[in-house]
C-alpha cells in the first residue's frame, strides 16, 4: 500500500530527531528533489525488497523475500506498482521450505518479468539459483533451478544482447572449494548454455554482472583475504564472450573490508562499480570507483554524511541521463544501531551533487536504485520504523532533480530503421536509430552464423535519434559475400535487430 511520507504517532519525536540530522548533514550541496510518494508493504514477520526496476507502463517491479505470507518458510515476493505508488498486483512463489527473490526484470513491453533468487524448496539439494518467468499480471510460466548438492544462489539478473539471461552469484557445489562466484548463461526459455565458477579456495562471491561491449561479462564481488587479515576485498572477474576468465582484479587494504555490490560498463572497457569501503578507523563509506579495460582504477570517490551519522554504504547504483551516478544504501550511528536510507546524486567525475536521507529511529536500508523514466528516482530496500512489525518493504519515489530532463512521463523507446536496402556495395545502407537515455551504443553487422562482420558504432551517446550506414566492407576491408545479414543495435539491456539483404 501507499503511505504518505508524514510520521505521526508517539515516534514522532524520535524519528523526526534522526531525520533532521542527516537532512543537516546533507545541506551544504545542491538542493534535493522533492519526494513523490513513500511506499510500505508487509505483515508480522520479516519482508524485505532487494530490487526494483522502472517497468514499460511508468510503473515498477519490486522483488523480494516474504515470510509473513506465502507457502511457508520464506517465499519470493513480486509486486507491481503503478506511477503514483498504488499497489496493482501482489504474488509469492516458492514452497514449504525457504525461497528468496533478489533480481528482477522486465522482459520487454508487456511481455512479463523474470526473477532471479534462491530455493530450497526445489532444485537439487541445498539451496539452488532459481528462475522464474511471468506473465504481465504476475502468473506463472515457467520456472528454472541450477545448481548441485550444496548451496547455490542468483544474486544478479541481466538480459542478454541475442535475448537470453546471464545470472551471477555464488555456488558451494563448483569451482576451487569453499563459496566462488557462480556465472549461468541461459537462453530465451531458461535452458542452460554453460556454467562457470570463478575462485579459489578462499571464499568469493558475485552480487552484480553485466554484459561487456564485446558480448563477454564483468563481475563484482567480494573475496576473503587469502594471505592476509581476515577481511574481505573487493573482487572483479572480466569473462570473455564464451565464459572463459579474461582477468581477476581486487581491491582491499589491510585488515580491513572493501565490497562492491554493482557493477556497470558505461562505455566500452570502462566499467563503474559502487559498494562499501571500510579503511583503518573509519567504520564505513559509501565507494564509488571507475576502472578502466584492464581492471585498473581511474579513481576512487567516498562518502559519507559524516557528523552524528558516522558510517555508511552503498549496496546498488544506476547512471543517469545527465551522465551521473545515483548511489543509495545506508547512512548509520554505529553506536545508536540506528541506520536510514542514503541517496546521493554525483555527476560523472563522482563529486556529489546532492545527498538525502529516508527513514525512522529504527534500522532502514536501500537495496536498489533506479533512475525512472520521468528522470526521478526509485527506491527501494527495507524499514524497522514503519509497518506492520519486523521488516516490512520500503520505497521512495523522488521527483526528477534536472530541469528538461524527463519532463514527460514515458516508456523508453529504442527504434532501428534500415532506410536504404539497396546493394551497400553500390550506394550505403543507411541505419537509424533512437535512444531514450544516454548510455553505450553498439551498431553491429553480423552474418547469418552470428559472426561480427563490423562494428559501426561503439560510443556512448546522449538521448537522440542517430544514423550509422554499411558499404557492405567488413572489418578488415574485405567486401562481404552477397546472402542475408542482420544489424544489431545494443544499448543498455535494449537488444534490437534488423534483417539486410545483400545482392550482387
Amino acid at each position: 500500500m501507499r503511505v504518505d511520507s508524514r510520521v505521526t504517532g508517539v515516534h514522532c519525536i524520535v524519528i523526526c530527531v534522526g531525520v533532521i540530522l542527516l537532512l543537516l548533514a546533507g545541506s551544504s550541496f545542491a538542493a534535493r528533489p522533492d519526494t513523490a510518494w513513500t511506499w510500505v508493504y508487509g505483515g508480522s514477520q520479516s519482508d524485505v525488497a532487494e530490487d526494483v526496476q522502472p517497468t514499460y507502463d511508468g510503473g515498477y517491479i519490486i522483488v523480494g523475500t516474504t515470510r509473513s505470507f506465502g507457502a511457508g518458510g520464506s517465499d519470493v515476493l513480486l509486486v507491481k506498482v503503478n506511477a503514483d505508488g498504488d499497489t496493482v498486483w501482489t504474488r509469492t512463489y516458492g514452497g514449504a521450505n525457504d525461497d528468496a527473490g533478489l533480481s528482477v526484470l522486465e522482459v520487454a513491453s508487456g511481455g512479463g518479468y523474470m526473477v532471479a533468487g534462491k530455493t530450497q524448496t526445489f532444485g537439487g539439494g541445498g539451496d539452488d539459483v532459481y528462475l522464474l518467468r511471468v506473465d504481465p499480471d504476475g502468473d506463472t510460466l515457467w520456472t528454472r533451478t541450477y545448481g548441485g548438492p550444496s548451496d547455490d544462489m542468483g544474486k544478479s539478473l541481466r538480459r542478454t544482447h541475442d535475448g537470453g539471461y546471464v545470472i551471477a552469484g555464488n555456488t558451494n557445489s563448483f569451482g576451487a572449494g569453499g563459496t566462488d562466484v557462480y556465472l549461468i548463461r541461459t537462453d530465451s526459455d531458461g535452458d542452460t548454455l554453460w556454467t562457470r565458477a570463478f575462485g579459489t579456495a578462499t571464499t568469493e562471491r558475485g552480487y552484480s554482472v553485466d554484459e561487456t561491449s564485446d558480448h563477454g561479462y564483468i563481475i563484482c564481488g567480494t573475496r576473503r583475504n587469502p594471505v592476509g587479515p581476515a577481511a574481505m576485498d573487493a573482487y572483479i572477474v572480466r569473462v570473455s564472450a564464451d565464459g572463459e576468465s579474461l582477468w581477476t582484479k581486487t581491491y582491499g587494504v589491510g585488515d580491513v573490508n572493501e565490497y562492491l555490490f554493482e557493477i556497470r560498463e558505461i562505455s566500452p572497457g570502462v566499467y563503474m562499480a559502487a559498494g562499501e569501503h571500510q579503511e583503518f578507523a573509519i567504520p564505513g563509506e559509501a565507494w564509488l570507483v571507475r576502472m578502466d579495460a584492464a581492471g585498473d582504477t581511474v579513481w576512487t570517490k567516498w562518502y559519507s554524511p559524516g557528523w552524528f551519522w558516522d558510517c555508511a554504504g552503498a549496496s546498488s547504483m544506476d547512471l543517469t541521463n545527465d551522465g551521473g551516478y545515483v548511489l543509495a544504501g545506508y547512512a548509520g550511528n554505529c553506536e545508536f544501531m540506528q541506520q536510514s536510507f542514503y541517496i546521493v546524486k554525483t555527476d560523472a567525475n563522482g563529486d556529489t551533487m546532492w545527498t538525502s536521507s529516508y527513514g525512522g529511529g529504527n534500522p532502514d536500508y536501500a537495496r536498489s536504485v533506479r533512475q525512472s523514466y520521468d528522470g526521478g528516482y526509485i527506491v527501494f530496500g527495507e524499514t524497522s520504523s514503519y509497518g506492520n512489525g519486523n521488516t516490512d518493504l520500503y520505497g521512495v519515489k523522488l521527483e526528477c532533480d534536472m530541469a528538461g530532463i524527463g519532463s514527460e512521463k514515458s516508456p523508453p523507446v529504442y527504434s532501428l530503421r534500415i532506410t536504404s536496402l539497396q546493394n551497400p556495395s553500390v550506394a550505403a545502407t543507411v541505419i537509424e536509430y533512437e535512444i531514450p537515455s544516454r548510455g553505450g551504443v553498439e551498431i553491429i553487422i553480423y552474418d547469418l552464423l552470428g559472426r561480427k562482420i563490423r562494428t559501426l558504432v561503439s560510443e556512448v551517446q546522449d538521448p537522440g535519434t542517430y544514423s550509422a550506414s554499411w558499404d557492405g566492407f567488413g572489418s578488415k576491408g574485405n567486401q562481404a559475400p552477397p546472402g542475408v545479414y542482420f544489424c544489431s543495435l545494443r544499448s543498455g539491456m535494449e537488444s534490437l535487430t534488423h534483417k539486410i539483404v545483400l545482392i550482387e
